[in-house]
């Protein structure tokens, strides 16, 4: 029994996963949301198991944060207002034209109010709502519904976000680091080249980078691809939950329930998108 355990954890691929598994191992207690992904986990992997699929480990989009390597490029650049200053297109404030010109006019996109909220429909129907909205899909929809892990009909889930458009990556290192998030993401703007087609405050305490991607490699063979790009990234201490093509993101120009703040947007260059 313990190596058919051992077998199983072989497949979980989130770090999170086994500390609450090892938390529920000690007695301690998880969320309803929590138990639901543990149980996920273990079903698929149990399934693998069952169909006689041998264990593979797979190269992963992310890497742990390289602390030393962030610490030296805190103290590069100028912050927020050099990237502001830098801005190729003078930053819109206006939700519905931020959104006009991020993603085709006749495409399905999904957006919330909060995590758990979605709502899937065409473009020009959810026109003059967007700006209360606080989270979108970054990438069209390819329908309004799919299924999700339990084989249910979800508006957001893998099954029905269309092909990657745009990447986001996150740092998050507190409300008053706003300054030296802004030099990390200018730093991997310069570092490897990537199209930064915007940047915008979450209304409380970080920056989220969007990144122009539309119909480039993921493929860890090769060397330019968005996965290499991504764990870089990550090295940096950007969020790896972002690399989920379904995960919500701040809408552009939205609002942030919480703190009943603007998600204002700093850096927009518009050349980026074709």
């Amino acid at each position: 029994m313990a190596g058919a355990a051992i077998r199983v954890l072989k497949y979980v691929d989130a770090d999170e996963t086994t500390q609450l598994l090892n938390l529920a191992a000690r007695g301690g207690t998880a969320t309803t949301q929590q138990l639901r992904e543990i149980r996920d986990v273990v079903e698929w992997a149990a399934h693998l198991l069952a169909k006689g699929v041998e264990y593979r480990e797979e190269p992963k989009p992310y890497l742990p944060a390289n602390v030393e390597l962030i610490q030296e490029i805190e103290v590069q650049g100028d912050g927020l207002d050099e990237l502001s200053a830098n801005t190729p297109t003078k930053p819109l404030s206006d939700t519905e034209q931020l959104i006009d010109v991020l993603f085709p006019l006749d495409c399905l996109l999904c957006v919330g109010c909060a995590p758990t909220d979605k709502i899937t429909g065409p473009r020009q129907e959810m026109r003059g709502g967007l700006a209360t909205q606080q989270y979108i899909v970054p990438s069209p929809m390819s329908a309004v519904t799919g299924l999700n892990q339990d084989n249910e009909a979800s508006e957001r889930c893998l099954d029905n976000t269309g092909p990657r458009r745009f990447l986001i990556t996150e740092f998050d290192f507190g409300p008053d680091t706003l300054d030296f998030q802004a030099n990390l993401v200018w730093h991997l703007k310069q570092a490897t080249g990537y199209s930064l087609t915007l940047v915008l405050f979450s209304g409380s305490k970080s920056l989220h980078a969007w990144w122009y991607v539309n119909g480039m490699s993921e493929a860890p063979a090769d060397d330019s691809s968005l996965f290499h790009f991504f764990r870089y990234a990550t090295r940096l201490g950007a969020d790896s939950r972002l690399w989920t093509r379904s995960q919500f993101v701040r809408m552009p120009g939205g609002w942030n329930y919480k703190t009943q703040r603007r998600q204002e947007v700093y850096y927009l260059d518009l050349k980026t998108i074709s």
